[in-house]
């Protein structure tokens, strides 16, 4: 038995009982639906308008739509999200502007980015924004030697 076939199947008995025995979710219908517009695609029709096409002028094509609409989504992911760590500070002058930056975020409700680049560009703070770049530029330098 192929896969349109078994979709099938499983749609009949998802709408007939309204009870997902095979554990398949609306991915999986759609994927079969969408799979059979590309195949029964007519001459100058696009994939999208044989979609609609089959899904409310056949069958199987209603069948499996209607098992889209029932069927449970897909499992979000159960991988975590990955957190890029943050950078190490390159030096003095860059864990002293880090510290200004979280001072002025606290205080003015900024995020920590926002105040960091607002402090690095500000004429104030010029002194400290050269030392820092020149820290950063040593650090990558000595980072591809």
């Amino acid at each position: 038995m192929d896969e349109t076939q078994n979709a099938l199947r499983f749609a009949k008995i998802l709408v007939d009982s309204g009870v997902n025995t095979s554990g398949n979710n609306k991915t999986t219908f759609h994927a079969e639906l969408e799979k059979l517009a590309r195949d029964e695609k007519l001459q100058g029709e696009s994939v999208q308008q044989a979609y609609v096409r089959i899904a409310t002028t056949t069958d199987h094509g209603r069948l499996l739509f209607k098992a889209v609409s029932l069927a449970p989504a897909p499992a979000p992911s159960v991988d975590p999200p990955i957190r890029k760590a943050a950078p190490e500070p390159a030096g003095e002058a860059s864990i002293q502007l880090n510290e200004l930056a979280r001072v002025a975020a606290a205080k003015t409700g900024l995020t920590f980015a926002k105040a960091y680049v607002e402090l690095l560009t500000s004429p104030e703070h010029a002194e400290l924004a050269s030392r820092v770049r020149a820290e950063e530029l040593k650090k990558s330098a000595t980072a591809f030697a």
